[in-house]
């Protein structure tokens, strides 16, 4: 665990690990929807990312080696051992910076697999699509 989480004095939520397990991730608080995209980036990764505020709301941990990417400056997060993508964080921007967790690296997967899923448009037009009413275990089989 980080300092920030015995400082709230909870456990986080969720948490996931890369495949050898040196890095990983938390999130404060379990997600409202994970969100699959078809970027460039994500749809070769096959990530389904939850989003939450840099810090309290969840972060990285353990060593990463980053590939900046995109419009956006983000910070794609990647363990230097296993390659797992573990998410991104906000690189430059004012105010909180946005923190995303891949959900298919997720310890406990039956702890995310009921979490709807919203799809979202990240190749041309930058926006969310209709949801499907699927969650995360219908993408998985």
């Amino acid at each position: 665990m980080s300092g920030l989480e015995v400082v709230m004095g909870e456990a986080p939520a969720l948490e996931g690990r890369c495949i050898c397990g040196g890095a990983g991730w938390w999130l404060a608080e379990r997600p409202q929807d994970a969100t699959t995209c078809n970027c460039t980036f994500c749809r070769r990764f096959g990530v389904m990312m939850a989003y939450a505020e840099d810090g309290p709301g969840g972060t990285i941990t353990g060593e990463t080696r980053l590939y900046l990417w995109g419009p956006r400056a983000i910070a794609l997060h990647l363990c230097p051992t296993c390659g797992s993508y573990l998410g991104w964080t906000e690189v430059a921007r004012g105010g909180p910076r946005r923190f995303a967790a891949n959900l298919r690296l997720a310890l406990d997967p039956d702890s995310v697999a009921d979490i709807p899923v919203q799809p979202f448009e990240g190749l041309v037009s930058f926006e969310d699509l209709p949801k499907r009413g699927q969650c995360l275990a219908d993408l998985w089989a």
